[in-house]
């Protein structure tokens, strides 16, 4: 189940674990949506998770992140079978409009209030430039700034994982560079991404590439998604 790069193109060292979810099941009002899924992903990569509009892939990262349960698995570490510390970022805006910008923070912050202050500062969250919007509400943000909202918000807890459902959906070029360039750091330091896309230019960047379809998710390559798109 295990795809990645040729070792020219993506380094794996024997510092890289993996993460391994097995055999996740997924009903809706007794409707399967997902079904078998079973995958490893090394840490300190980038997995892109590709297929139509309705095919599940919401589901499933919902699931991965712990915002939707499935029965009887999760995703784990290899090495002491814990699930690791994820943050994510739905498709739609998850920002509450009442709230400021900081209260929204606050709100996902698990740790004490004490300590808030200190993870602002943490090198993800401010890479993601928000301090001059702290004290705004998410109404009169650019479409731009709530998506760097939000992300702060899913690393505000200092995640060894970051799932991102569409992240570069109704972006303009110029944050989507940003964005690849903040996940390209972000895996360099050995955290993990699994997101969503129907970007080629994320399936080039990415190291594993999956594809779901008729609620399987399998392998795939660049190649052989460019022509189930184009077909």
């Amino acid at each position: 189940m295990l795809y990645t790069k040729p070792s020219d193109e993506k380094v794996i060292t024997n510092n890289n674990s993996r993460l391994i979810l097995k055999h996740l099941y997924y009903a809706y009002k007794d409707k399967p949506v997902l079904e078998d899924i079973s995958f490893e992903v090394f840490t300190g990569s980038l997995s892109v998770i590709a297929g139509n509009n309705g095919c599940g892939k919401s589901t499933l990262l919902s699931v991965l992140s712990g915002a939707q349960k499935a029965l009887n698995t999760s995703l784990i570490h290899e090495k002491n079978g814990s699930s690791p510390v994820a943050g994510y970022v739905p498709q739609e805006d998850p920002l509450l409009p009442e709230l400021s910008v900081k209260e929204n923070l606050l709100l996902r912050f698990k740790g004490k209030s004490s300590e808030f202050k200190k993870a602002l500062e943490l090198p993800s969250v401010k890479k993601m430039d928000i301090e001059e919007l702290l004290n705004k509400k998410p109404s009169v943000l650019s479409g731009g700034m709530k998506k760097r909202v939000s992300i702060a918000c899913a690393l505000i807890n200092d995640p060894q994982l970051l799932i991102l459902d569409e992240p570069s959906a109704s972006l303009d070029l110029s944050f989507k560079n940003q964005l690849r360039s903040f996940i390209k750091e972000f895996t360099e330091g050995n955290g993990t991404v699994i997101m969503s896309s129907h970007d080629p230019d994320d399936f080039r960047s990415a190291d594993n590439l999956f594809l779901l379809k008729d609620k399987m998710l399998s392998p795939t390559d660049y190649d052989t998604l460019m022509k189930e798109f184009s077909s």
